[in-house]
């Protein structure tokens, strides 16, 4: 497994009043349309830790490893919580969302994850758990009551990765290019991911992060190249092999 930890870093609270860093936090606050979640004691994930934390999902997947990511917010109480969604939405090996806040608690399956928020301490004495993982099965307990599960999460992937990845993958200037595809590929799937150098953003400026999907190419019309026209230094890319239900694994360019 890996555990991602997260840091509900851009809110204004978390900075002296004064300091560049509350300056930016303030503006991007002001900046939020009015909602539910527009309140003083949510938060958001910073581009700088989205950025990070990507990097660290991308080596994850290529190791096949199942995540868990933990962050104090849950995902409804993020200032930024859709595109922290969509991220997640690019990696199938993300299992779970383990978050606090909520001090009644809380769980909900979002697309395929488990989204499970610890009860507070201040709310029960028996507001502590453990948890047991296994490749398939996430198993949580109350306080010391260990043999009666509170939640049975299943974890299994039912992606079936039947076909080889690509190989012979390069990129220059744009052009991506690969190895033939092995017998049964009906297409191929090419994304994008945007890595800008900006360590500041405000909502209405803010870049979307997560893979786009940029091409999808049949194979009958494949030359095991692809030229993305509107490439930059802070794009990278990936792609998988596709027939049906089977699916190939992701290779990064």
């Amino acid at each position: 497994f890996r555990f991602v930890v997260l840091e509900g870093d851009n809110s204004y609270n978390n900075f002296k009043i004064g300091t560049v860093e509350h300056t930016n936090a303030l503006a991007y606050y002001n900046d939020l349309p009015t909602s539910s979640t527009k309140k003083w004691y949510n938060a958001g994930i910073s581009i700088t830790q989205r950025k990070w934390m990507m990097d660290i999902l991308d080596t994850a997947y290529e190791s096949n490893e199942p995540v868990i990511i933990m962050c104090h917010y849950p995902i409804t109480s993020l200032f930024n919580g859709q595109e922290l969604l969509d991220i997640m939405d690019g990696y199938s090996n993300i299992v779970m969302w383990l978050n606090g806040h909520i001090h009644n608690g809380s769980y909900e399956k979002i697309g395929p994850r488990h989204h499970l928020g610890m009860e507070g301490m201040m709310e029960s004495a028996n507001a502590w758990y453990q948890m047991d993982f296994t490749p398939s099965l996430i198993t949580v307990y109350e306080a010391d009551e260990t043999t009666i599960p509170k939640y049975e999460l299943d974890i299994a992937r039912t992606i079936s990765i039947s076909i080889a990845s690509p190989t012979g993958l390069t990129m220059t200037d744009g052009l991506l290019e690969w190895n033939n595809e092995p017998t049964g590929v009906t297409e191929i799937i090419i994304e994008r991911r945007d890595c800008p150098s900006a360590v500041y953003e405000t909502p209405s400026t803010a870049l979307t992060l997560a893979w786009q999907i940029i091409a999808t190419i049949p194979i009958t019309n494949s030359t095991q190249s692809y030229t993305d026209n509107n490439s930059s230094a802070d794009y990278k890319y990936r792609m998988r092999f596709i027939n049906g239900l089977q699916s190939s694994n992701y290779l990064l360019f």
